[in-house]
C-alpha cells in the first residue's frame, strides 16, 4: 500500500484557543486548513500541566470523517502514532526540574556542593550529577538521602545545610519532586495532529479529545477540518520504440494506461512482485514495462505530486518518482534499506542512475522491507558511498553498436557491499544485456556471462589491470568453442544474437623442457629448484657432489605438464647435512636431461 506525503501550501482561517481542564491547559493553535490535493497539513499545540502532581493525558480521537485515501495521525512530544491508532497517552510532569529544583540548589547548595570538591561527596550541578550520587529514592522522599541532608538539625560538627537554609516551601517542592518519581521532564508537552490528504478530494473533519485519566469527566473537545484544492500541470513524457519502463507522475482521476499512454501497444503493461504481472491501470509510485510500436511522447495531466512514501519489498522494486526530479541523495530512507549503486533505468538496455526523472520507471534493490519517501523539499536525506572498488577492475566492456554494457572482474568485493553489484531481474524482450548468470556486474575469479542481444554483431573491449596469478592468464570462451587470452587491451569481435560465454584462469603451460638456476645461489641452509615440463613425464632431480657422488634424490614421480619446483635443504639419503661446497643437481624427463651447479655455504 502506497503513502503520499508532500510539502503542503495551507491557508489557516482560524485564531489560536486556549482550553483548560482541571488538571491542564490545551492550547491548539489553529485548527482549519485548505490544502493542496496530495499535499499533508501538520496542526500544532500544547498541552500544560497546571498542577504540581504528575498527570497521565489521553488524547482520543472522537471523530475520525476524512475522505477515502486520507490519513491521520497525532503525535506527543517524541511519539507519533499512526492511522490505525485511535488513542494515546502521555505523561506530563507537575514539576519541572530545571525550572523549580535546580535553581533552589543554585542558589543556596552549590558552593559547597559542587563538581570538584562536593561536600559529603554530594554533587548538585546538574540533574545527571543530583542522580549519580544514588542519594534520591524516586517516590519516597522519606528514604531519600537529599531529604535528610536539608531537612538535618544544625550542629557543631558543621553539617550542612545549617537548619534554616532552605525555606520550608523549598523543602516541600523538593519532597513533590521526589514523590512524584524525581522526573527531568517540562510540564509542557507538544502536540501535533497530522492529516495526509491522498488523490481523493473532499473535506475531513477530526474531533480531538484530551483528558486527565484521572478526571475523564473534565474533557476538552477539538475539532479540526482540512479542505482540499487540485493544482494541476501537464507533463510531457518520452518514449523509445519498442519496451519502456514508465511510471505515472501525476495524480489522476482515470489512470487506465490507453488514457495515459495512448500510443502503446495494447495488453503490453506489466509490473513487477514475485514475477511480471499483466496490468491495465497505473498508480502513482508503481514503475511499470510497457511497449510502443514508435517513437514519441505523451502529455499527462494531474495534480502535482512533490512527495511520495513507498513501501518497499525486500529485494528489487520497479518504482517511478515523482513530478519533478528526484536524486538518489535525497530520498528519505529511515530504516537505511536501500542497497547504494542499485538504482537503474532503461535506454534499450539497463542503465546505473543517480536520479529518477518524472514519468520513467526504475528498478531498486532493498535489503529489507520498509518504507522510502521521495520529496521534492528534501534535501541530502541520505548518505551515498563514492566509493567504487571497480574502479581499479579489470572491464569487458559488451557492445553492438547501440548499447553497451560494461562487467567487471577480477577485484574482490567484500560481502557486505556486494549487493551494490547486483543487477535487475531481466526482462525477456531487452534490446541488450550483458551480466554473469548468478545477476552481477562483478565477479573476482571468473564465472559465466549471458548476453542478450538483438544485433547482428557484438563488440568486445577488454582492459586487464590485475593478472590472474602467477603463471596463469584470463581466457574468455564462447559458445562455440574459441577461446581468447585476455592480456593488456584489446576488442574481441564476435557475431550477434544472445549467446553465453566463460571468464576464468588458465595455467600457461611452458614450451619446452626447461631446467632453471636455484635460488637463492650460493644458498644457506635451503634452495629452491625449479623446471618447466610441457607434457606429463616421470621426473628424477638428483644431487651430487663434484666427484660425482650421488647425494640426495629429492624428485622420483610423474608430473603434469607445467611450472615444477622442489626445496632442498643441503642433506643426504639419511637427513644429515652436508658440507660446505659446490654441488651439482640433474633432471631427467624422459629424453630430457639437464646439469646445473649450485653453491652451499656454511
Amino acid at each position: 500500500m502506497k503513502k503520499y506525503y508532500l510539502s503542503f501550501l495551507l491557508l489557516f482561517i482560524s485564531f489560536p484557543q486556549l482550553s483548560v481542564a482541571q488538571t491542564f491547559s490545551f492550547d491548539y493553535g489553529e485548527t482549519s486548513a485548505d490544502v493542496d490535493l496530495g499535499t499533508y497539513v501538520q496542526f500544532e499545540g500544547s498541552i500544560t500541566n497546571t498542577t504540581d502532581s504528575l498527570i497521565t493525558i489521553a488524547v482520543v480521537k472522537n471523530v475520525n470523517e476524512i475522505p477515502d485515501g486520507w490519513a491521520s495521525m497525532i503525535c506527543i512530544g517524541n511519539l507519533c502514532y499512526p492511522p490505525y491508532v485511535d488513542s494515546v497517552t502521555a505523561d506530563i510532569v507537575g514539576i519541572d526540574y530545571s525550572v523549580s529544583i535546580q535553581p533552589i540548589f543554585n542558589q543556596s547548595c552549590t558552593g559547597c556542593h559542587d563538581g570538584s570538591n562536593p561536600a559529603g561527596g554530594l554533587n548538585l550541578l546538574s540533574y545527571e550529577d543530583l542522580m549519580s550520587n544514588n542519594v534520591i529514592v524516586p517516590g519516597d522522599h522519606e528514604a531519600s538521602e537529599l531529604y535528610d541532608r536539608i531537612t538535618r538539625p544544625e550542629s557543631s560538627n558543621g553539617n550542612m545545610p545549617p537548619a534554616g537554609s532552605l525555606g520550608q516551601d523549598e523543602i516541600d517542592l523538593i519532597a513533590d519532586w521526589i514523590d512524584e518519581g524525581a522526573l527531568n521532564g517540562e510540564k509542557t508537552a507538544d502536540f501535533s495532529l497530522d492529516v495526509v490528504v491522498q488523490e481523493t478530494e473532499g473535506i475531513g473533519n477530526i474531533q480531538i479529545a484530551l483528558l486527565d485519566v484521572a478526571y475523564p469527566e473534565e474533557a476538552v473537545t477539538v475539532d479540526y477540518t482540512v479542505s482540499t484544492t487540485q493544482s494541476e500541470m501537464t507533463l510531457t513524457v518520452d518514449h523509445l520504440i519498442d519496451w519502456n519502463m514508465v511510471g505515472l507522475p501525476l495524480v489522476v482521476e482515470d489512470g487506465n494506461v490507453s488514457t495515459i499512454f495512448p500510443d502503446a501497444i495494447n495488453g503490453t503493461l506489466y509490473s513487477f512482485g514475485v514475477s511480471y504481472i499483466l496490468e491495465e491501470t497505473l498508480e502513482n509510485g508503481k514503475g511499470y514495462w510497457l511497449r510502443f510500436d514508435d517513437s514519441g511522447s505523451s502529455d499527462i495531466t494531474g495534480g502535482e505530486i512533490t512527495s511520495l512514501t513507498m513501501s518497499m519489498n525486500e529485494g528489487w522494486n520497479l518504482i517511478s518518482g515523482i513530478s519533478s526530479t528526484i536524486f538518489l541523495e535525497n530520498i528519505l530512507d529511515p530504516w537505511e534499506i536501500i542497497i547504494d549503486g542499485t538504482l537503474y533505468g532503461y535506454n534499450g538496455s539497463y542503465l546505473y542512475t543517480e536520479s529518477l526523472v518524472p514519468g520513467e520507471g526504475y528498478w531498486l534493490r532493498t535489503n529489507d522491507e520498509g518504507d522510502i519517501t521521495l520529496s521534492s523539499s528534501q534535501q541530502s536525506a541520505r548518505a551515498v558511498s563514492s566509493a567504487d572498488r571497480l574502479d581499479r577492475s579489470n572491464r569487458l566492456e559488451f557492445a553492438n553498436g547501440n548499447y553497451t554494457n560494461t562487467l567487471y572482474f577480477g577485484e574482490n568485493i567484500p560481502d557486505e557491499t556486494r549487493l551494490s553489484y547486483s543487477l535487475p531481474p531481466v526482462f525477456p524482450y531487452m534490446a541488450f544485456d550483458a551480466r554473469f548468470t548468478d545477476n552481477m556486474r562483478n565477479t573476482e575469479d571468473g564465472g559465466k556471462i549471458q548476453v542478450i542481444n538483438t544485433n547482428s554483431s557484438l563488440n568486445i573491449h577488454y582492459n586487464i589491470m590485475i593478472n590472474a596469478g602467477e603463471q596463469k592468464e584470463w581466457i574468455l570462451a564462447t559458445g562455440v568453442g574459441e577461446e581468447y587470452v585476455l592480456t593488456g587491451a584489446g576488442e574481441i569481435t564476435l557475431p550477434g544474437g544472445s549467446q553465453e560465454m566463460t571468464l576464468g584462469k588458465r595455467t600457461i603451460l611452458p614450451d619446452n623442457y626447461t631446467l632453471h638456476q636455484n635460488y637463492p645461489n650460493p644458498f644457506n641452509p635451503v634452495t629452491t629448484l625449479r623446471y618447466s615440463l610441457p607434457f606429463y613425464d616421470h621426473v628424477t632431480l638428483t644431487i651430487y657432489d663434484l666427484s660425482g657422488r650421488e647425494i640426495n634424490q629429492i624428485v622420483n614421480t610423474s608430473q603434469p605438464a607445467g611450472f615444477q619446483s622442489v626445496v632442498w635443504n643441503a642433506t643426504d639419503y639419511f637427513g644429515r647435512s652436508v658440507g660446505a661446497g659446490v654441488y651439482l643437481y640433474q633432471i631427467q624427463a624422459g629424453d630430457f636431461k639437464d646439469t646445473k651447479k649450485m653453491v652451499l655455504l656454511k
